[in-house]
């Protein structure tokens, strides 16, 4: 029942979409719940910007920018996009620390320029880290200073000035992957050494890609709450399709999610806002002060998701 719960607060956004993008966010969702690296890309057009290949629209059209941590991530996108500009090669480090409305977990977004004949991507790698947000610090901070990012070492003091302020690494050459695995340890990094990170995710959209045809068969709109697609959910949970850990909590889910990782960069909507009680839709109409869902009011909300 809590995986079917926790659902609850991504699924309700599902409805309607394209069925590629809903196979991929779910397969971002799974390798969450097992704390595995999850890679994706974006498009880098000519002015920086980043497209998402799945909407096909400026991620930053999708950004969240009205609550704090939204607006701190509006921030650190922003960045991300003049550093990339005129850039052929480069690393960016993006650190989420610990926060009650997203993870227990640091979150790290390792975004690579890449040239290819089509053009510039920018290859991303997003993981769920073991530290807390003083070792997050820690970690940025020595990034930092080995590459000399001299930006970043004047402007981050605290923990929460990480969500802000990316780490930027422009030398060729780099191993960061040996530099997390010295700085955090865990045993994620000879999977992305190894290049078998790819080959996990390609596997959990291929395991999504049946589970959606299961739950959603021939509509595109179903019902999360009945019995069937509750076993269907229980089923996948069984077989191993999830793993025992909670994934990132969705700020502000609704039908315009960015990317395919969950928690990082996913706006919110003009017509409707989520509860934070329960995640799900309700109407921006103004008098409306009490969930449809769940009933709590507005003197109530509060997050629920840990």
């Amino acid at each position: 029942m809590e995986r079917i719960q926790e659902l609850a607060g991504f699924i309700h956004s599902w409805n309607g979409k394209p069925r590629n993008q809903v196979v991929s966010e779910l397969a971002s969702y799974s390798l969450e719940t097992k704390l595995d690296p999850d890679p994706y890309h974006f498009t880098i057009r000519s002015d920086g910007k980043l497209i998402s290949p799945l909407t096909n629209k400026l991620v930053e059209d999708s950004v969240e920018k009205i609550s704090p941590l939204g607006y701190a991530e509006w921030q650190a996108l922003q960045k991300i996009q003049q550093w990339d500009k005129d850039k052929d090669f480069g690393l960016a480090f993006w650190f989420s620390p610990p926060h009650p409305e997203r993870s227990k977990f640091t979150k790290l977004i390792v975004s690579e320029i890449q040239t290819k004949d089509s053009g510039k991507l920018l290859f991303n790698r997003s993981l769920l880290l073991e530290i807390d947000a003083t070792g997050a610090l820690g970690v940025a901070k020595n990034l930092a200073l080995a590459s000399q990012d001299i930006n970043f070492q004047k402007h981050t003091i605290l923990p929460e000035s990480l969500r802000s302020h990316p780490v930027f690494v422009d030398e060729t050459g780099v191993d960061w992957v040996e530099f997390m695995e010295n700085n955090v340890g865990g045993d994620i990094w000879e999977k992305i050494r190894s290049g078998k990170d790819i080959s996990d995710k390609e596997l959990a959209i291929k395991k999504s890609g049946v589970l959606y045809e299961t739950i959603y068969a021939n509509n595109h709109s179903i019902n999360y709450d009945s019995e069937e697609v509750k076993y269907v959910i229980h089923r996948a949970n069984s077989l191993g399709f999830f793993g025992k850990h909670s994934a990132t909590c969705p700020p502000l889910l609704d039908s315009q999610t960015a990317n395919s990782s969950f928690g990082m960069f996913i706006a919110n909507s003009e017509k409707s806002f989520p509860c934070p009680n329960c995640h799900r839709p309700i109407p921006s109409s103004r008098g409306i002060t009490k969930c449809p869902h769940c009933g709590a009011t507005k003197e109530e909300y509060g997050s629920n998701c840990d």
